[in-house]
């Protein structure tokens, strides 16, 4: 099965910072293939997870001590709980 085109498109741009931020602001899982740098990038994490906030597993180890990155995805998350239960 072919891969998504979005898929192919992050991998021939992972060190394009535009394309990248871009990329996540539309599909923060996205994030998953982005260059290391990006991972590490406060802008481009912060998009992602606001986007998804599952992004976070695809954040630098640094970015993961980060209060604001983890509180955003962590909230969005039981956001979507207490919606799912309702």
């Amino acid at each position: 099965m072919p891969e998504a085109i979005e898929i192919t498109n992050m991998r021939n741009n992972s060190s394009n910072r535009e394309y990248v931020l871009n990329a996540v602001r539309k599909n923060g899982k996205l994030l998953d293939l982005a260059d290391e740098k990006f991972k590490d990038d406060e802008e481009i994490a912060k998009i992602a997870v606001d986007n998804n906030p599952e992004a976070l597993e695809f954040v630098s180890d640094r970015l993961k001590g980060n209060r604001d990155i983890v509180y955003n995805s962590v909230s969005k998350i039981r956001m979507d709980i207490l919606l799912c239960k309702t």
